[in-house]
Parts: structure tokens; sequence; C-alpha cells
């Protein structure tokens, strides 16, 4: 590889450090407003609710909605943190070649998931977006709702993408450290 080469591709290993960084910075600072939020919302209605005797519909949809937003946020940092359930255990007491044929396969399902999940996801919002529904209490269309669910699994596609990439594919490692 000539120095051009080189230095070609460490250009691009350090773009796609700087959008790890970037959207781990997103992913931490609106998940945690999120769960921040809907912590607001349904301390609010248990007053209200409890104390003042008011219902407050507004404030259990936004929570759910929050908290919806916020879970599928969650999963994609945890494929980028490798923080998911896994059998390690078994795992590791194969032989080495096997244990990463293991691995690799792990990997290429995992992303296959994901890319089906957000495909799925991506058709049920263009189905919702047909429909026109909005949420009963606070009039929002559906789809904006649902929306949060295909950008979580659209993240968490491209981090499968991104750690199989910096296990597998590459010589030095790409994600920044956390």
């Amino acid at each position: 590889m000539g120095i051009d080469a080189t230095q070609n591709v460490k250009m691009r290993f350090r773009i796609i450090r700087k959008c790890d960084v970037i959207i781990s910075k997103i992913e931490n600072i609106i998940s945690a407003m999120c769960f921040m939020f809907m912590s607001i919302f349904v301390l609010i209605g248990i007053v209200m609710r409890f104390i003042l005797r008011i219902p407050n519909q507004f404030g259990e949809e936004a929570s759910r909605y929050l908290m919806i937003c916020g879970i599928f946020l969650g999963i994609s940092m945890g494929v980028r943190k490798k923080a998911h359930l896994g059998i390690q255990v078994f795992v590791e007491k194969l032989p080495a070649k096997i244990s990463k044929i293991v691995k690799i396969s792990a990997s290429l399902i995992t992303i296959s998931s994901f890319f089906i999940f957000a495909y799925v996801a991506y058709l049920f919002v263009l189905i919702q977006h047909r429909f026109g529904q909005t949420s009963p209490a606070m009039n929002i269309p559906m789809y904006i709702v649902y929306s949060t669910i295909l950008l979580g699994l659209c993240l968490s596609l491209i981090r499968s993408i991104m750690v199989f990439c910096n296990d597998y594919i590459f010589r030095e490692k790409i994600l920044s450290e956390e």
C-alpha cells in the first residue's frame, strides 16, 4: 500500500471515529432527556391523579412515547457497547477457530436481523402515514411515534455494521473507547 492509500485509510478511520463519537453523544443526550422527561411526566401524573384528583391523559401518553424512544435508542447504545445478552461461556469453550466462526456468524445474523426489522418498521411507518391516525390525548400523528422505532432500529443496524467492521474487518480498532 502506498503512502496515499495509507493516508486515505487513516482518514476514513478518523471519519468513522468522529461519526461514532457524534452518534454516541446524540444517543446519550436524547435517551437521557427522554427518561428525564418521562420521569417528570409520571411524577406530575401521580400528583394530579392522587392529590388533585385530575386525570392527566397527556402525561400518560407522553411518558409512554418517551419510554419507547428511550428504549429504542438504548438498543443501539447496547449494540455499540456489546451489552446485549449472549452465551459467551459456550462460545469461549469452543476451539479458537470455531469460536471465531460462531462469533462472526452471530454478528452477521444480528446485522441481517436488524436490517429486516428496520425494513419492516419502515413499511409500518408508511402504512401508519397513509392511515393518518393521531394519538388520542396529544393529537400527534402516530407515524411520528413509530418513526422513533425505525430510527432506533436503523441506528442499531449501523452500530452492528460498525462493530462488525471494528472486530473482524479492520486491523486497527476504529470505534472510540468510552
